[in-house]
């Protein structure tokens, strides 16, 4: 999954940008125990997460 690393190792929220962090956010959030193991359609829902991160606080719209 070069293209979830790259992402994360890119993203401007990302405050760690290793792959022990990144495999660490997909056991935390996506329960997956490293990055060889992501499945084809979770990729999309991965790279979003990793984009709203990059995107910061202000990206969600607040109630």
């Amino acid at each position: 999954m070069k293209f979830l690393e790259a992402l994360w190792m890119t993203g401007n929220g990302v405050h760690r940008k290793n792959r022990e962090a990144l495999e660490h956010f997909l056991r935390h959030h996506f329960h997956l125990p490293d990055l060889d193991s992501v499945p084809a359609d979770q990729v999309g829902a991965i790279a979003g997460a990793i984009k709203k991160i990059a995107a910061g606080p202000d990206a969600s719209p607040r109630s």
